[in-house]
């Protein structure tokens, strides 16, 4: 393959990236603006295996990761976003 190939070829892979990324930033921020509005709109179900309580968990639609969030006076924290092939309540607990 000729360095000219390569050269085009990697701009594609970089372009590609790019457009990845920029379609997680809008998913991550519509995914903020629904649990402000609907704070309880996500899942309970990591904060009893892992005992930390208020926490709460949605999944991105497009993509393979979870968000978890938590109240923190008054105020919605998004606490981690987590690939959903992690062993999250390990990860949650800090093992």
């Amino acid at each position: 393959m000729s360095e000219r190939s390569e050269f085009v070829r990697d701009l594609i892979r970089h372009e590609r990236a790019r457009t990845q990324l920029r379609s997680l930033i809008v998913e991550l921020q519509e995914l903020s603006g629904r649990i402000a509005q609907f704070p309880s709109i996500g899942s309970p179900r990591f904060a009893v295996e892992t005992g930390i309580e208020e926490l709460r968990d949605l999944a991105l639609r497009r993509f393979p990761y979870v968000v978890f969030y938590g109240e923190d006076s008054d105020v919605m924290r998004i606490l981690r976003v987590r690939h959903h092939s992690h062993d999250i309540p390990a990860e949650l607990r800090g093992g």
